[in-house]
């Protein structure tokens, strides 16, 4: 356990709960722990990777970074903070983050979260830890890849739109062309990681043509498509364009939350998408999304009846039940 106010300090090493002697000493600890100061987010974070890096390799590493406020001493330059999530990334160890209040940077807590394979979570009541902590460690305990990347290589005509993990957690991934490589977290036992991605092609050339390759672990497979001067005669799945519609407008209201802009657009689009009859249609094969679905049209909801009653919304916390699925 390291705390950081103007500097890092690790007040517990080595101790496991539930070892009886070891359990009042984790209890003292954390009843008495100080509070005030600054926030040197960099130096907490990078001793917290230090110690990690010091366990054995066969070990799941894991680093939970909690914090309720901005960096405001010692470095503090969000790209410096997220790399070093990226560099503990690339070393094998998974950064989650927990947000508490309404005063922590949550863009910075994004970037740490996504660098390093993980995940954010925002706190509104101290059970939230131990809850989010449990699905954690269950997780890890059914880790069957630790650590893994989305390798796409594309045609020379190609190019990555956009791309996004929506399950389990919508995790924007950006735009590629050439190649790239997509940190995507770990993969447990269980539970399946879904990806959502456009691929526009601008090939003037009839005939069927490799566009990209995929790689993820020690496997890879090719995406092959069909030019034709004519019309298409194929039917659509719509499946994977209402994922992409979904974490594409899920990502608009993630980035107008952490621009503190009006979303309730997008909440609005994202409503009639699920209402669409041709979603009604997909959920009956795919019971990913309809999971996806049901769980954002209880958010909507729950949103919209807050709204109608006159009660605050906490935009960090609609936020969170968007994008975290599972």
């Amino acid at each position: 356990v390291v705390i950081f106010n103007y500097a890092a300090q690790v007040i517990l090493n080595g101790v496991r709960k539930g070892r009886g002697e070891n359990d009042k000493e984790v209890e003292d600890t954390f009843a008495y722990l100080p509070c005030g100061g600054g926030t040197n987010l960099y130096d907490g974070l990078k001793t917290c990777i230090d110690i990690a890096k010091k366990s054995p390799r066969q070990y799941v590493k894991r680093v939970i970074l909690i914090t309720d406020g901005m960096p405001t001493a010692g470095n503090t330059d969000p790209a410096d903070i997220a790399a070093l999530a990226k560099a503990a990334y690339d070393e094998g160890i998974l950064i989650y983050v927990y947000g508490i209040g309404e005063d922590y940077d949550l863009p910075l807590c994004d970037a740490i979260a996504k660098n390093g394979g993980g995940w954010l979570r925002h706190i509104v009541n101290p059970k939230d830890i131990e809850k989010y902590t449990g699905v954690g460690t269950k997780r890890d305990k059914a880790t069957v890849v630790d650590i893994l990347n989305l390798n796409v290589t594309l045609d020379r005509d190609a190019v990555v739109e956009n791309a996004y993990v929506v399950i389990p957690s919508i995790k924007p991934l950006g735009g590629c062309t050439g190649q790239c490589v997509w940190p995507i977290g770990s993969l447990t036992a269980g539970e399946p990681i879904i990806l959502a991605m456009e691929i526009v092609s601008q090939s003037q050339q009839p005939g069927r043509k490799k566009v990209a390759e995929f790689t993820v672990g020690g496997s890879s497979v090719s995406l092959e498509v069909e030019f034709t001067h004519e019309t298409p005669t194929f039917t659509e799945n719509a499946i994977p364009r209402i994922y992409l519609q979904v974490a594409h407008i899920v990502a608009k209201i993630d980035e107008k939350i952490k621009t503190e802009q009006d979303y309730s657009k997008e909440l609005e689009i994202l409503r009639k998408i699920y209402e669409n009859p041709e979603t009604q249609q997909a959920v009956r094969q795919d019971l990913y999304l309809l999971a996806l679905i049901q769980k954002h049209l209880r958010t909507i909801v729950d949103y919209k009846t807050r709204i109608d009653q006159g009660t605050r919304v906490d935009p960090r916390q609609l936020r969170d039940e968007l994008m975290n699925i599972s």
